[in-house]
């Protein structure tokens, strides 16, 4: 098993984390619902002589690519929920929203496909997702967790990656406010 996608977050002054654990094992794209293993993973962490240290690990459900942003008082983790091949489960986009656990689908505008590398980010205390970058698309998601699209731009973006046909351009992590500017780690 290998842990990857760790995604950091600050809820009620506590420093915590989801990430996916998942089977390095398996071919690509010949997951079959008993072999399939892509587990989320939420951490807490303490502070232990200006390292941190995980004081609590817990399976927090089975999804991928986990992306999370939170305002302090409450998060969201955006994460790809797979399918497997054998069965038919369709691929969709969850939230869960904490510190309440609950679990929404997220509804997408029709024609609209489920894109790659989903970034959240919180405008107003309105939960929006970067949709992707080919073209740039901004999803605002309403209280039922329905995405209507708020920005919709053509790009010159459009490079496909080979190993699975999405844009090479993809998301990164979320940004941190730094004294007047905002730091983040970008991805490509």
């Amino acid at each position: 098993m290998a842990d990857a996608f760790f995604s950091f977050y600050v809820l009620d002054e506590k420093i915590y984390s989801v990430h996916r654990r998942f089977n390095l094992d398996i071919p690509r794209m010949s997951h079959t619902e008993e072999l399939y293993s892509s587990m989320l993973i939420l951490s807490e962490y303490y502070q232990n002589d200006g390292s941190l240290e995980i004081s609590r690990e817990e399976l927090l459900t089975q999804g991928e690519d986990p992306r999370v942003v939170s305002d302090g008082k409450q998060a969201f983790i955006v994460y790809f929920c797979g399918s497997y091949k054998a069965s038919g489960n369709t691929s969709s986009i969850k939230v869960i929203h904490l510190p309440s656990r609950l679990e929404y689908q997220v509804n997408l505008p029709e024609r609209l496909k489920l894109g790659k590398n989903w970034q959240p980010f919180l405008k107003e205390g309105i939960l929006h997702i970067v949709h992707g970058f080919s073209p740039f698309i901004i999803l605002k998601l309403d209280e039922n967790y329905a995405a209507q699209i708020e920005h919709h731009d053509e790009t010159e973006l459009n490079i496909s990656a080979p190993h699975d046909g999405y844009t090479i351009f993809r998301g990164g992590s979320n940004g941190l406010t730094v004294g007047s500017g905002v730091v983040s780690v970008q991805g490509a």
